[in-house]
């Protein structure tokens, strides 16, 4: 049987939420449930999940409520790949609060001022721990992943990094 998108999103939530202290505290289950989409077919566009599509749950063989991750025969979609997908998800969303993150705020009223900025040196060490862990997918899974899915993240990673480090602009063409 298919797998339902829905199941990888409690992946997605652990994958980027520190227990009792979440990143996103704001986020809705549809939010998350977007992430989980947007990153299979990203995943899906580098080469990683051939074979594989997202479907309505009523155009399976037994019709289901919801939207399924499936292939040809509808075969659930391997626990590895799922987790994969909520790491590429994931990424996503940590480098879009990290691009919040980056942004400085200055306000006055009066002979108040308050100011609010993030160190640049924390969001390079983000964007670099997350190339370090992609490096170590690339090892342990080049026989399985196609290394352009690979080379694609890593130039996200890179990108991101450029930014941070005021090395280019927050247009970076992927």
């Amino acid at each position: 049987m298919a797998t339902a998108v829905a199941d990888v999103v409690p992946v997605l939530q652990r994958e980027v939420n520190v227990p009792g202290a979440p990143l996103f505290p704001d986020a809705l289950p549809g939010d998350y449930f977007g992430y989980v989409e947007d990153g299979f077919w990203e995943g899906r566009l580098a080469g990683v999940f051939k074979g594989w599509t997202i479907i309505d749950g009523a155009d399976l063989t037994s019709p289901e409520s919801g939207r399924f991750i499936t292939n040809d025969n509808e075969d659930d979609f391997a626990e590895m790949d799922q987790m994969f997908l909520a790491i590429i998800a994931g990424f996503r969303m940590i480098q879009r609060k990290a691009f919040d993150l980056a942004q400085n705020m200055r306000a006055h009223a009066g002979p108040l001022e308050y100011e609010k900025q993030v160190s640049a040196t924390v969001l390079r060490e983000l964007i670099k721990s997350l190339e370090r862990r992609l490096n170590e997918y690339e090892v342990l899974y080049s026989e399985l992943v196609s290394a352009s899915a690979f080379y694609y993240m890593d130039g996200l990673a890179q990108s991101s990094y450029a930014i941070y480090n005021s090395l280019g602009l927050e247009t970076v063409a992927y």
